[in-house]
């Protein structure tokens, strides 16, 4: 790539993120924000989701989203539906994502977990929402959109084989130019702090859940802090908290005597049982 070409948008981008951050509290009352958004959103579905092939989620996670949606103050009539993906490729990698329109769920990843992981993952995903973290990702994929296309047709023009291969071996049957511009988009997030979001996220999620069960049970699926595989590493670089400060969270609300209405009944259930 020119070099030139390439300052350009990285400038356009720095420009781009601040302009973001003065103007994010009239985010949705500006109509040129309204349309990078949906134009950003366009991109990402062309690439990632595409609510059109997605079918509805099972009404348990919908109930689930609402729930969360409106103990975190979001109005009934701004509350997101939830889509289902599914379990191929890149999407094998996650449990939910938060997207402009929708809430999307990976059923088929989470269908074993326990009730508490996946009401912690719906109020983490709804974190997003309620804070427009989305929104910083929109921005990035409007101020990446010449990097896509150059990507998309110049490694299908001139990709190098060994690239093709390692995308071809490591990607689950994903076409190896879908998957270098997500690459390059998670590299660029870091200017925008995201992992500053997904701890947020992570944080707030958990308080928000106002039950120490869901939050343990959501400990129990992450990776320690003292881990030092690869998937640890990333999953503290990106800011997701470890098993031990979910679990420090848990702790702090089972001594405020926090539960839901779910595991309050299994807990009455096992009361009276014995």
């Amino acid at each position: 790539m020119n070099k030139k070409f390439f300052v350009y948008l990285v400038v356009c981008l720095l420009l781009l993120r601040d302009q973001h951050i003065e103007a994010h509290a009239q985010y949705k009352k500006s109509m040129a924000m309204r349309v990078i958004n949906k134009s950003a959103a366009c991109i990402r579905h062309l690439y990632f989701l595409n609510p059109s092939s997605c079918k509805d989620a099972d009404p348990f996670y919908q109930e689930l989203a609402k729930e969360a949606q409106t103990a975190l103050g979001i109005a009934p009539k701004d509350q997101l539906p939830v889509k289902r993906i599914e379990n191929i490729g890149i999407f094998s990698q996650f449990g939910a994502i938060a997207e402009p329109d929708f809430i999307y769920i990976n059923e088929d990843r989470i269908k074993d977990r326990p009730y508490g992981y996946k009401r912690f993952a719906l109020f983490h995903e709804v974190m997003h929402v309620k804070y427009d973290d989305v929104a910083k990702y929109e921005i990035i994929d409007a101020s990446l959109l010449p990097l896509y296309f150059f990507t998309y047709f110049s490694m299908k023009q001139w990709g190098p084989a060994p690239v093709k291969k390692f995308m071809e071996d490591h990607v689950s049957g994903w076409k190896w130019h879908v998957v270098l511009p997500f690459a390059i988009e998670v590299l660029f997030s870091y200017l925008y702090n995201l992992p500053g979001c997904e701890r947020r996220a992570d944080v707030e999620g958990a308080y928000a859940c106002a039950c120490y069960q869901c939050v343990h049970e959501a400990a129990s699926t992450r990776l320690s802090t003292d881990d030092k595989t690869f998937d640890a590493i990333f999953q503290r670089k990106r800011g997701y908290l470890s098993k031990e400060e979910l679990q420090a969270i848990a702790d702090d609300l089972k001594e405020k005597n926090c539960c839901c209405s779910y595991h309050l009944a299994i807990s009455r259930a096992s009361s009276e049982g014995t």
